[in-house]
């Protein structure tokens, strides 16, 4: 029940919101290769340390057995490691999808919903000798909110289907 709700967070009606097909978009594909590039790289130059021993760890893993032989024997039981691997990672996707689309999807968008209401609803404030803009202060009618696009429809559905958030 709880995986069926954070899914329906996660999708919109046609032409209401963002649909999860955008995330097939060429554009958007095409940007992939960079996104997988910057994030270790923001890795390397924000702790030089720490992306060194990754590499150490990556660069003895990759380097394999010694002996001929010892290939050989590796090489028989490759596909049962990849079997092995797959079957893992699709347990952990089972178990963990539930987490993220819960906690890290679902009660996030309440909080984000909560957030952008109470901005929305925040009284003017009062103007003040000497203010730079003129003193216009808060208006209580327009709020920008900068989402993800996995939050965007849910916390749109929340904002718009419920006074009470």
């Amino acid at each position: 029940d709880d995986l069926r709700a954070g899914a329906a967070q996660l999708d919109a009606p046609p032409g209401h919101g963002v649909s999860v097909a955008t995330l097939l978009h060429p554009n958007l594909l095409l940007g992939t290769p960079l996104a997988l590039f910057r994030y270790p790289a923001s890795i390397a130059v924000k702790s030089p340390a720490f992306f060194a021993l990754l590499l150490a760890s990556l660069a003895l893993g990759l380097s394999g057995p010694p002996d001929p032989a010892a290939a050989d024997a590796a090489a028989g039981g490759l596909y049962l490691d990849l079997f092995q691997a797959l079957g893992f990672a699709g347990l952990e996707t089972i178990f963990l999808g539930r987490v993220f689309l819960v906690a890290l999807l679902e009660e996030r968008n309440y909080v984000l919903a909560r957030n952008i209401r109470r901005a929305a609803l925040a009284r003017p404030q009062p103007r003040q000798p000497g203010d730079v803009n003129g003193g216009a202060g808060r208006s209580g009618r327009t709020v920008v909110a900068v989402l993800g696009m996995a939050h965007l429809n849910g916390v749109r559905q929340i904002l718009t289907s419920s006074r009470v958030v």
